[in-house]
């Protein structure tokens, strides 16, 4: 956790981190967005926690910053230090360890309906809320395997590295978390998702090895991709190189287009799903969690109006799910695999991340990727605009069509 004071004519507010670090700049990508400034760069700086410390380092930046009245570009800074970019100050108020996250809404263990945190009674049966305390994980929970660390954590799961008892080999475990496992409905969904996951064999796709429930934990074995994901590394490094980018779409599609012909559809596609290994290799991750988000009346639907405040997912959403909820198909996961392209060639998102109902009830034109990428290639921001088009009809009408164009770029 990191607490950072930002003021700026005469004016103050704190934000608050989590993580270890804090990428500054103008890009919607950045933690803390300074828009509108001419002399913040896209990319401009980092506040990192280093050890006991922090630091602050120079991304790029084309005016710098100046740490305590002094240019700076790679310093150790310590909390109190000012930090000028440009008319803003930055300060460090407070660092730390990360602090746990609050809800403000939750789902009934008995019957699911979404409600809200201290609710004394729920409103759909009427029954009072389970008290749940924190709990730590020991490492020999999971038995036959040793968890090692948590690599993430989503609405329904939370992904640990482990390591085989019997080989020390490498895995992942994706755990229900416990009070959704006791309800009938989304551990069905949980139990729905690893019943995808072993129809599909696929280099491009992460697989599962298999499915189990021990000491009070629900939990699936999986593939561990030793790496980082291309949403991490356009984090990293802003927009990729073309050749990086489209051979990531390339393997990517090759595992949507094999779903496909399955009748499985992802609907779900954006770049934090699309994991890279240490050999420069795409693999595709959780399939057939948000296509079965609606399997009953109990669940808002994953891209209604409702729900147009997510951040990220409603991103890369098609304009026909996120207006009325409507259930994934082929053209939609086009569309959105476009919009994951344009991403990553450019290292912005073609709407920005707070897309509502209101916008995409109008037609709009199409970014053109070399707006934002000068050296795109033309035929690159052709097949970037042909995906997203706005019209269902007027994108490609399969994978197989997407896949002959691409590879006319790759070639």
């Amino acid at each position: 956790m990191i607490r950072i004071k930002v003021s700026r004519d005469g004016e103050s507010i704190e934000r608050i981190f989590q993580g270890q670090s804090v990428d500054i700049g103008r890009s919607r990508e950045s933690d803390l967005v300074l828009d509108g400034l001419s002399y913040v760069s896209r990319r401009h700086c980092r506040i990192a926690v280093e050890g006991a410390g922090l630091c602050i380092s120079d991304l790029g930046s084309r005016h710098g910053f100046m740490v305590n009245g002094r240019p700076s570009r790679d310093v150790v800074i310590d909390v109190g230090d000012q930090i000028r970019i440009g008319q803003v100050t930055l300060e460090v108020v407070a660092f730390g360890p990360d602090d746990e996250p609050q809800e403000t809404v939750r789902p009934c263990e008995f019957c699911g309906k979404i409600m809200a945190t201290g609710t004394p009674f729920c409103t759909g049966c009427g029954r009072r809320p389970v008290h749940r305390r924190k709990s730590r994980l020991r490492k020999d929970q999971i038995p036959g395997y040793r968890l090692i660390r948590k690599l993430g954590a989503g609405g329904m799961g939370i992904v640990f590295e482990a390591r085989r008892e019997d080989d020390d080999s490498p895995a992942a475990i994706k755990i229900l978390k416990p009070h959704l496992a006791r309800n009938p409905s989304y551990l069905a969904r949980f139990v729905e998702e690893t019943r995808v996951l072993t129809m599909l064999k696929h280099p491009n796709i992460v697989q599962i090895f298999g499915r189990g429930s021990e000491n009070g934990l629900t939990y699936i074995e999986m593939e561990l991709v030793e790496g980082s994901s291309a949403r991490h590394l356009i984090r990293k490094e802003g927009a990729l190189r073309e050749e990086r980018a489209l051979g990531i779409a390339w393997a990517t599609i090759r595992a949507l287009d094999y779903a496909a012909q399955r009748r499985i559809i992802h609907g779900d596609v954006k770049p934090s799903n699309f994991l890279l290994d240490m050999r420069g290799g795409a693999k595709l991750c959780d399939f057939g969690l948000a296509r079965f988000m609606r399997l009953n009346s109990l669940f808002t639907p994953l891209f209604s109006p409702e729900s147009s405040g997510r951040k990220g997912t409603a991103a890369y959403a098609a304009p026909e799910r996120f207006l009325s909820g409507a259930k994934p198909t082929v053209e939609g996961d086009i569309y959105s695999m476009g919009v994951s392209l344009f991403h990553m060639l450019t290292g912005e998102l073609p709407f920005g991340t707070n897309r509502d109902a209101r916008s995409l009830t109008s037609r709009y034109d199409v970014p053109d990727p070399r707006d934002f990428n000068a050296d795109l290639r033309p035929a690159t921001s052709m097949l970037v605009k042909r995906m997203m088009s706005h019209d269902p009809s007027g994108r490609y009408a399969s994978w197989q069509a997407v896949q002959q164009d691409l590879a006319v770029l790759i070639s």
